[in-house]
């Protein structure tokens, strides 16, 4: 990672290390229009995070895809996912946005993915966010969710995992 290095990569195969969070969309090649859009403001959010986030598109046409996109159980593109590893696996949080509405919202999902991307960054509510997890503790899991986006007003939903156990999250 030179100083000089921007953290946004179109087409990636594999991650760097050494992030804190990383952000990988998924395209569905079915609407360029809307995807160059959201593109375009992910490269934004990760020129202005600077180290703090590695921002990402997936090369779909590579055969990584199939790889990545089982080791993080991808069942629907597009998709936006953040995570707090570069090889993403059992120990690995894994936020998933595949919602269409919440992603095609760019201006609201701005909103969400600097609030969402606090549950990983701050690193007692990723800490405390994965003892839930493992712990199977869903109203933990719920407020703490919560007390992290109280100040998003935009209906979403999204969905967290580690390893076998996954919690969908809807705000109101």
């Amino acid at each position: 990672m030179d100083s000089e290095t921007r953290e946004f990569r179109p087409d990636v195969i594999d991650l760097p290390t050494g992030y804190p969070v990383y952000c990988i969309y998924v395209p569905s090649g079915f609407d360029e229009e809307f995807e160059m859009k959201l593109i375009e403001e992910l490269k934004k959010w990760g020129n202005n995070l600077g180290k703090n986030i590695f921002v990402a598109t997936w090369d779909i046409k590579d055969p990584s895809y199939i790889t990545f996109s089982k080791q993080i159980k991808l069942e629907a593109r597009p998709a936006l996912i953040l995570t707090d590893s570069n090889k993403p696996n059992e120990q690995s949080l894994l936020i998933k946005i595949t919602d269409l509405k919440t992603l095609t919202d760019i201006e609201g999902l701005k909103i969400i993915l600097n609030n969402i991307s606090q549950l990983i960054l701050i690193d007692e509510k990723k800490e405390a966010l994965k003892k839930f997890m493992l712990d199977k503790k869903q109203k933990e899991i719920q407020n703490l969710i919560k007390d992290i986006l109280k100040q998003v007003n935009i209906k979403f939903k999204f969905s967290i995992s580690l390893g076998l156990f996954s919690f969908s999250f809807e705000n109101k």
